[in-house]
């Protein structure tokens, strides 16, 4: 595959509709054969396949026809992509935004080989989310869990824009975590108790390099460094010893 062609298409199928629909035309104006070469191939797949399919103007035209156009040159091989490693995602993709109808058709034509598709992990995936054994099993059921799950997607989706135009567009600022402060200005019990704990310790270990500083210091004026160590250390040993049995 031509690395810089793929990439230079992918760009230019994310210009607005009237510029990248005449290039999406011409894509899908390829031999069948072609384009599932495309799809199974991972720079053809992203670069090409997503650029279709998930494009933005999707739903703007010319799009609707070039994704319709798609379609009906992949159904005859959607088995052949449905367990192929790469070639499965253009199918999943496909199902968020085609009609109903069209999911039928692609749900009837993957239906006649559960048995193949359970065999791979990729054809496990496209049997779920096409709901395929629901199709197998009553069409008018498929079609209710099908139309109950876009409605769900719609409500989300909905609900997300909601939320962006509620926030500004504005990611929420996440907040610190740090000490609770009452309206006096004092932190919690809990946070005090830490904090108590803490100079504490800092407390203890500082008096005690203070203690071997002064050791040092004076071991260096008089001789018999190691001596004063080695005394001042008993000496804390027996401090902490009396302090447990206070205790």
């Amino acid at each position: 595959a031509d690395v810089n062609g793929m990439k230079t298409l992918s760009s230019v199928l994310k210009f607005v509709p009237r510029l990248s629909g005449p290039v999406a035309q011409d894509v899908v104006k390829l031999e069948g054969e072609i384009l599932v070469g495309l799809a199974k191939d991972s720079l053809g797949s992203r670069c090409i396949m997503d650029g279709i399919i998930l494009n933005s103007n999707v739903t703007k035209p010319p799009f609707p026809a070039v994704v319709k156009t798609l379609l009906s040159k992949l159904l005859p091989h959607s088995l052949d992509l449905a367990v192929d490693r790469v070639g499965h995602h253009t199918l999943l993709n496909l199902y968020k935004i085609i009609s109903i109808d069209d999911k039928e058709a692609l749900a009837k034509q993957l239906s006649t080989a559960l048995n193949k598709l359970s065999g791979t992990s990729m054809g496990r995936n496209v049997t779920d989310t096409y709901h395929l054994k629901d199709y197998f099993e009553d069409v008018e059921s498929w079609r209710h869990v099908v139309k109950k799950e876009e409605i769900k997607v719609d409500w989300l989706d909905n609900l997300d824009a909601g939320t962006g135009a509620t926030n500004g567009g504005k990611k929420r600022k996440r907040k610190r975590r740090g000490k609770k402060v009452t309206d006096e200005g004092e932190g919690s019990g809990a946070d005090l108790t830490t904090a108590s704990q803490e100079n504490d310790v800092t407390t203890t270990k500082t008096s005690v390099v203070d203690s071997i500083m002064d050791t040092l210091l004076s071991a260096g004026k008089q001789g018999g460094v190691e001596e004063k160590i080695a005394a001042d250390v008993e000496t804390k040993k027996k401090k902490r010893r009396k302090r447990k049995r206070n205790h």
